[in-house]
This record gives C-alpha cells, sequence and structure tokens, in this order.
C-alpha cells in the first residue's frame, strides 16, 4: 500500500469541497442568528396604505389588460 497521501479521485475532491463549503455556511448562518438575538429579518410586515393601493391598482390594470385584450382580439366569440 501507499505510505504516502491517499489519493483521490476528481469526483471525491468535489464532493469534499462541496460538503465544507455546506457546512462553512451553516456555521455562518447559525452564528449570524445568535448576534441578533433571535430577529428574524424575513419575517412579514405589514404593507402601508399607499403599497396596498399600488398593488390593487396593478392587479386591476394586469386584469383588465387581459380581459380587455381577450375581447378584442380573440377569435369566434359569437
Amino acid at each position: 500500500m501507499a505510505s504516502g497521501p491517499e489519493k483521490q479521485s476528481l469526483a471525491e475532491g468535489v464532493l469534499r469541497a462541496k460538503e465544507a463549503e455546506a457546512e462553512e455556511a451553516r456555521r455562518r448562518t447559525e452564528g449570524e442568528g445568535d448576534k441578533e438575538g433571535g430577529e428574524d429579518k424575513k419575517g412579514y410586515k405589514p404593507l402601508s396604505k399607499w403599497q396596498r393601493r399600488g398593488y390593487l391598482f396593478f392587479a386591476v390594470t394586469m386584469v383588465g389588460g387581459l380581459v380587455s385584450n381577450a375581447v378584442l382580439f380573440g377569435e369566434n366569440l359569437n
């Protein structure tokens, strides 16, 4: 047997590198959670009055445009 360092295939090397990256990322995310005192940054935040109105206007405009195009450019609707 070889007494030197173990030879590993390219696939094994890539797999070990990916595992090390995943472990490092997991450690970083755990560390950030502890520093913030448990606050979740991605939690739900209610929309303001104007954001709600803007989204409503956008939705009505999109649906109205879709219906208008279906009526105007639709074939065989008679």
